[in-house]
């Protein structure tokens, strides 16, 4: 990658070794450089040069169009530059504040640090496409991220706040998809929740989402093992891809399997902005497949991945028994939570009563303490596991394999009533009766 200037720009900005600045005020054009990626950033001052200077930067650009890939920095005050060949045009919004003319007007470097942090901007954007030219998907989490919440657990409320101002951030990122979605790229949500709950949220957020989302991936899976299946059936390099999500914990999953996989975790409006500037804001590529690249990744995908079963976060977790303080939780899980709960079934033993036990998990991951995530109703009269509920938040690590396995020290009796949401809980139960630890005994 070569950055072409009559601006001496290399000194003031931080140091980017996988470019090669060039500075000259001749504008000739060396025919021997083919196959490069090449910007141009011009001072614009050379309007207050002679015309034959003005025709020379123009003439500069076509003869380093003809065999190499050209990006010009564009508009820096006063210029939109037109090619006879075909030219990426970056917008540098640079206006009169943004120069320091102490020096003069012919100055090797007129900008004051606003000025140079958008030069940076226009080069680091620049760099990026060169390196990742096309988006071609764009994996995103549905809650918390595209909803301010969990759908499942707090839809009234999602339902009061989401066109409110603490909305916002979600409403931006949709906006944003949309935007990614008509430049080509797929739009594909990639939530634990199950199909008919997100296709519910979906509607919500926008009657016609069917135009712009191109896939919905739901499961309990972990999402880096999903996500791999997808881009296999793809054809398409993590490098050009990115996930976006509010959850560390699944964004290390992600990276564990594809770490050169873009990632944005959205803790706020300025994430939202930076999937903005980053992939669409100022520049306009043309989309074309990197087919080297392409292949490179394929191949890398279609060999076995290092992780089995659960994405590896490092956690701690600790079984209560019968805790009092715990009991407001336990009954905001089990009217909340659909995709990990045996029975729907609204509790009403409270804490104490001789024949019941309630049993509740609690877990602190390597990126924070999520609480209380999960319940679990044991009836000793009967000897049986009248309940079993985990948080979305949750899942995916293996706590709910932790928690099962404690309660089979007190039973293997199960209560388990198959709904239309629970799909996720159906699968892992399934698997605990497949081998023989876990038997099956319907509530009434």
């Amino acid at each position: 990658m070569i950055v072409f200037s009559d601006l001496m720009i290399e000194p003031f900005l931080q140091k980017k070794d996988e470019i090669t600045f060039t500075y000259s005020e001749d504008y000739i054009w060396n025919s021997a450089v083919k196959d490069q990626n090449v910007l141009f950033i011009f001072s614009d001052y050379f309007r207050s040069y002679s015309r034959s200077n003005i025709l020379s930067i123009l003439q500069l650009i076509d003869d380093a169009s003809k065999f190499n890939e050209v990006s010009v920095v564009d508009d820096m005050l006063f210029t939109t530059y037109n090619s006879s060949w075909e030219i990426n045009s970056i917008k540098s919004n640079i206006s009169f504040e943004d120069f320091d003319l102490l020096l003069g007007d012919y100055c090797q470097f007129p900008f004051n640090k606003a000025g140079t942090l958008k030069l940076e901007k226009c080069i680091d954007g620049w760099s990026r496409r060169v390196r990742y030219p096309v988006l071609k998907v764009s994996f995103v989490d549905l809650d918390c991220t595209l909803l301010p919440g969990v759908w499942e657990e707090d839809r009234n409320e999602i339902e009061r706040v989401y066109h409110s101002q603490k909305g916002y951030m979600h409403r931006r990122l949709w906006l944003v998809l949309k935007k990614l979605y008509s430049h080509g790229t797929q739009v594909i949500i990639v939530s634990k929740n199950d199909k008919k709950s997100i296709e519910e949220a979906l509607a919500f957020i926008d009657p016609f989402y069917e135009e712009y989302v191109t896939h919905i991936d739901y499961g309990w899976a972990p999402k880096g093992e999903r996500i791999k299946q997808l881009l296999q059936k793809l054809n398409v390099g993590a490098a050009d891809c990115v996930f976006i999500d509010d959850n560390p914990v699944e964004l290390k999953a992600v990276s564990s399997i594809f770490p050169e996989m873009n990632k944005v975790h959205l803790t706020g409006l300025t994430d939202v902005n930076n999937v903005w500037r980053e992939y669409l804001y100022g520049i306009s590529f043309d989309k074309r497949v990197a087919s080297e690249r392409n292949d490179f990744y394929s191949a890398i995908l279609k060999r076995s991945s290092d992780i089995n079963g659960f994405t590896k976060i490092n956690y701690k977790y600790d079984v209560h028994q019968n805790d009092s303080k715990h009991f407001e939780r336990v009954k905001e899980l089990s009217v909340k939570t659909n995709q990990m709960n045996f029975c729907k079934k609204q509790v009403i033993v409270e804490p104490g009563h001789m024949d019941y036990d309630i049993f509740t998990i609690s877990v602190v991951t390597e990126f924070g303490n999520l609480g209380i995530v999960g319940y679990a109703i044991f009836n000793k009269r009967e000897d049986l596991m009248e309940n079993f509920v985990m948080s979305c938040r949750a899942l995916g690590f293996g706590a709910e394999e932790v928690f099962i396995n404690h309660l089979l020290e007190f039973s293997k009796q199960f209560s388990f009533v198959k709904s239309k949401k629970n799909g996720v809980a159906k699968n892992l139960i399934n698997k605990y009766i497949d081998d023989g630890r876990i038997t099956i005994k319907n509530l009434r």
